[in-house]
């Protein structure tokens, strides 16, 4: 790790050229993240008889959780239906009170097209009226289940702000 002790050279890091030096990070919290996510991208192309565990994100901090749920979106096939449902039941996803963590999880359900994400996906929509949930979370269940996105938004409409609506 980079320490500073005393003196910092701010005449090097402002007028000579070139980027200052960089900081030696810690990695060790999202390097389980990205671990965890593998395990699943193995277990989903059937490389892998890898059995999720609550004890998987035991200890885990919200932002660990949006690394790995993010890193689960990247994948270049989302992830079985079964896999989503499995994923949401052993970690509690679909319970969880963080807006954040149960966006990202709806999200890769509904990627996967998973029904079981739905409804709850359009219920998520009546409460949290954020354009950083509501809009990537109408994309994607409009393109799963269209009949149900545009109920969500007409019963939902007078609630979002007109920048949102």
């Amino acid at each position: 790790m980079l320490t500073y002790v005393g003196h910092l050279d701010w005449d090097a890091w402002f007028y000579k050229p070139g980027y200052p030096p960089k900081p030696d990070f810690d990695q060790t919290l999202v390097k389980a993240c990205f671990k965890l996510a593998r395990e699943w991208e193995t277990r989903s192309s059937g490389a892998s008889a890898f059995k999720p565990s609550k004890n998987d994100i035991e200890g885990w901090s919200a932002n660990q959780l949006v690394v790995f749920l993010e890193q689960i979106q990247t994948f270049t096939e989302p992830i079985s239906p079964s896999d989503v449902e499995l994923m949401g039941a052993t970690y509690g996803f679909a319970k969880s009170q963080n807006v954040e963590v149960v966006s990202r999880y709806y999200g890769i359900g509904l990627k996967s097209k998973a029904k079981a994400v739905y409804q709850p996906t359009a219920e998520l929509l009546g409460e949290v009226g954020r354009m950083k949930f509501v809009r990537p979370l109408f994309r994607l269940l409009n393109e799963v289940d269209r009949k149900l996105a545009v109920e969500t938004f007409e019963k939902n409409k007078d609630f979002y702000h007109p920048i949102c609506r």
